[in-house]
């Protein structure tokens, strides 16, 4: 405890400010306490974040009233995470503590007495004989049991076959106070949990070279299939023997049930935590991460924020990936703050991924990472051979040229699986009237519907409007409506018509809806042999399947055209990673890609398998025209119903900041966003840009301050303009 009575604290209000009170002598605080306090004609529950002097508050300095939930203490580490995280994104500090903690414990609910489920002696003759899954979870409750719901969803059982063994009660449920006691068996089933594999040669030493660099940051670039998640569980095996936790995240929610899989090889219980879950099972996560009986946790972006009192290291697969960073409340990159909690833990934090995006590559550069490499497939698979068709395809075979066609064909004669990769859902980005040439579009946005056969309805992907199909064009009331381009809907279609005995499986966010929709369709593939996935980004990264040894991608020029400077990188991590789903145990793999730039000099690196010799192409160009990381770059965004009150607004705060910064920082705009209106509201931005990054903050505060003054907030309340600051930003839109 310090000694500390003067406190600041965050309080749940929108101000963009930390409060100071006094505390009583006899009350033994410390940061991360939450603590009730007056505010206002109130009583609100607050945060501590940091011991303060007196002298720094310009106000009366009331009194704490008292410490309320004890037991859930933040750890200080955590706080210190907050605290940076409120100052280097301008934040308001109760929206940081909102993104830390989850709801249930923000609004001080308590959590709910946790059951435990056990067998029913009598239960396996109630069950079906057909019901093979439903006997394997009866048999490994008895060999495991008692245990928690999240534990038996954790082992990879569906809440549906729980359920359904709940229902009859072929389990029952008690109390953790009230633990069933398991009778002794004569032949208990056991179920072993899965081993580590046998680590290669350059994966050993990259482990023992991991370990010598003790708590620095650590990029793991490996090409794909080269066994990175084998190396993390080899790293993390290391940590659970100290009795330490371990927390593992990844881009996608879809990709957590496999990395639990992983997991098992090292503990029973690994916990998951993604936006997914309920608020309760987040509550318990949260709890068992703050008690310490959560050892390994593998979670989405939002992950980073548990309170894990124990955390010894930080492992994040795929950092490149742009989901990483938030794109609403507080825009965080996830990759950054990692490396900062790291940092400040002391702890070593490892970067796995087969891209590494520009930014790992210049800390690199500045010795700010040390960098690992595998280089080598562990399955015995070659890098596949690159195929550059330079062309279209025609319409009516959804965009696929002959070519295409004939080497699909020969790997499914093989027995083989082949990948089509479109990264758009649907079935057409666009319908139109072939009499005057009307396209549907959305009303709210500067969007074309796409057009969704299996719905039969048009769909706004900026904005999620849906709208019934019309029965003719509004403009000449012509019938003859025609679906331009193709999607994932399509390409299946007309693939099942070239390939009618060949199971076409398609993998997108409208065919694996619910909890259990990847995972019946990952099962799918499994399970079969020749077959045709037909698939969006979802499948870019991350996923093993053995039989494929065809990859087609489809549609990807756009980023050779786009006025955004990150979607080159963008785009060529996600082919890279797409090709690096073929040949990971078949030889002979290879990798089609269908483009009108066949002689663009970055897909010609892509080709030869040089990742690296794109990267430091792309950077050099971003060097010569000091774009990030060669500078420091914030977007200043407002919207509004009114198409100029955000325009004049970011006007009036450019001319502001014109006068102030004397040329410490270099401005571009007020202008339309390049969606200029989205779901009803018109988008202006303006870009902030350094090569000094304390500059760029010194700018960002005085933004903060002018919107925050009197005449600004009344002026934004009055128009109901919405703005924010997007800092570090991945797009320019």
């Amino acid at each position: 405890m310090t000694s500390n009575t003067y406190w600041r604290l965050a309080l749940p209000c929108p101000l963009r400010q930390l409060f100071t009170y006094r505390s009583d002598t006899s009350i033994e605080l410390n940061v991360g306490s939450w603590v009730l306090v007056p505010f206002g004609n109130r009583r609100v529950v607050g945060l501590i974040l940091e011991p303060c002097d007196q002298e720094e508050s310009e106000y009366e300095i009331k009194n704490l009233i008292e410490e309320v939930h004890h037991k859930l203490a933040l750890p200080e580490s955590l706080v210190e995470l907050m605290l940076w995280t409120i100052r280097y994104y301008h934040a308001v500090p109760w929206d940081v503590v909102s993104s830390f903690v989850p709801k249930k414990i923000l609004s001080g609910q308590p959590p709910k007495t946790l059951l435990l489920w056990s067998y029913c002696a009598d239960g396996e003759q109630q069950i079906s004989p057909r019901a093979h899954r439903q006997k394997e979870l009866w048999h490994w409750i008895k060999d495991k049991g008692p245990l928690s719901k999240q534990e038996i969803l954790s082992a990879g059982f569906s809440g549906q076959i729980f359920n359904q063994l709940a229902k009859a009660g072929v389990i029952q449920s008690a109390e953790a106070s009230e633990r069933v006691q398991k009778p002794p068996t004569k032949n208990p089933i056991k179920r072993e949990q899965p081993a580590l594999l046998a680590a290669t040669t350059e994966q050993r030493q990259i482990i023992e070279q991991a370990d010598t660099f003790g708590k620095r940051t650590i990029l793991l670039e490996g090409v794909t299939g080269s066994g990175k998640t084998l190396v993390y569980q080899y790293l993390a095996q290391r940590k659970l023997a100290e009795n330490q936790q371990v927390l593992i995240l990844v881009p996608e929610i879809g990709l957590i049930p496999q990395m639990l899989v992983h997991c098992r090889a090292l503990v029973d219980n690994p916990f998951s935590y993604h936006s997914g879950m309920t608020d309760t099972e987040r509550q318990k996560t949260w709890l068992a991460c703050l008690s310490g009986e959560a050892q390994v946790v593998v979670g989405t972006r939002s992950a980073l924020f548990l309170p894990l009192t124990k955390l010894a290291i930080i492992v994040l697969d795929e950092e490149h990936d742009s989901s990483y960073k938030q794109l609403e409340g507080i825009r965080y990159q996830a990759r950054d703050l990692a490396v900062v909690r790291g940092a400040k833990l002391g702890i070593p934090v490892v970067l796995g991924t087969a891209t590494p995006s520009l930014e790992s590559f210049y800390n690199i550069e500045k010795s700010n990472f040390a960098h690992l490499q595998l280089t080598q497939r562990v399955a015995g698979g070659e890098m596949p051979q690159w195929r550059i068709l330079e062309g279209r395809g025609l319409e009516e075979n959804a965009g696929l040229m002959p070519k295409s066609l004939d080497a699909i064909k020969d790997h499914l004669k093989r027995n083989q699986q082949v990948l089509v990769f479109i990264n758009r859902r649907g079935y057409a980005p666009c319908l139109r009237c072939a009499q005057c040439g009307w396209q549907a579009s959305c009303d709210s946005c500067d969007s074309r519907y796409t057009y969704h056969r299996s719905f039969n309805e048009l769909r706004c992907h900026r904005c999620d409007v849906r709208t019934a199909l019309p029965p003719q064009c509004p403009i000449c009331a012509s019938q003859q409506l025609k679906p331009l381009g193709q999607g994932t809907e399509r390409i299946s279609q007309r693939l099942s018509e070239f390939f009618p005995k060949t199971p076409i499986i398609r993998i997108d966010r409208d065919a694996t809806r619910g909890k259990e929709g990847m995972r019946s369709k990952l099962d799918e593939v499994h399970s079969v042999d020749a077959a045709i996935l037909v698939g969006t980004q979802m499948l870019a990264k991350g996923h093993h399947f053995p039989r494929l040894s065809l990859v087609l991608i489809l549609d990807i020029d756009y980023a050779m055209t786009s006025a955004d400077f990150r979607a080159t990188e963008h785009s060529m991590q996600l082919i890279t990673q797409v090709a690096g789903r073929a040949g990971r145990e078949q030889m002979g793999a290879e990798v089609i890609l269908q483009t009108e730039y066949a002689n663009h000099p970055m897909l010609k690196d892509l080709v030869a398998n040089n990742y690296q010799a794109f990267a430091q192409r792309l950077a050099k160009e971003r060097q010569n025209l000091l774009l990030p990381p060669y500078s420091y770059l914030a977007i200043l965004r407002a919207e509004a119903q009114d198409y100029q009150a955000p325009y004049e607004l970011l006007n009036s705060v450019s001319k502001v900041l014109q006068t102030n910064l004397k040329g410490s920082c270099q401005l571009i705009g007020p202008t339309p966003s390049p969606t200029e209106k989205r779901s009803g509201r018109y988008r202006f931005q303006m870009q902030i840009s350094s090569e000094v990054r304390s500059s760029l903050h010194q700018a960002l505060s005085l933004v903060t301050q002018i919107f925050d003054s009197k005449e600004q907030s009344s002026i934004i309340r009055r128009k109901k303009i919405r703005w924010h600051i997007d800092l570090d930003p991945i797009s320019l839109d």
